[in-house]
């Protein structure tokens, strides 16, 4: 009994981790989104860092 309580208990801590990891690491890229700064486009599908709240562009 001991055991399932156990192994209950990893998963959902390994599941909030999990999505805990998602919101300070980054999301990923904006696919389809420009970057525009004075009306020229300073880059296209940047990287969206949520955590730290930037953008990253290549």
């Amino acid at each position: 009994m001991r055991f399932i309580i156990g192994l209950a208990i990893g998963i959902i801590i390994g599941a909030a981790t999990s999505g805990y990891a998602q919101t300070v690491v980054g999301t990923g890229y904006l696919i389809g989104w420009d970057v525009i700064k004075d009306g020229t486009v300073i880059c296209s599908d940047p990287f969206i860092w949520e955590g730290t709240m930037e953008l990253e562009c290549d």
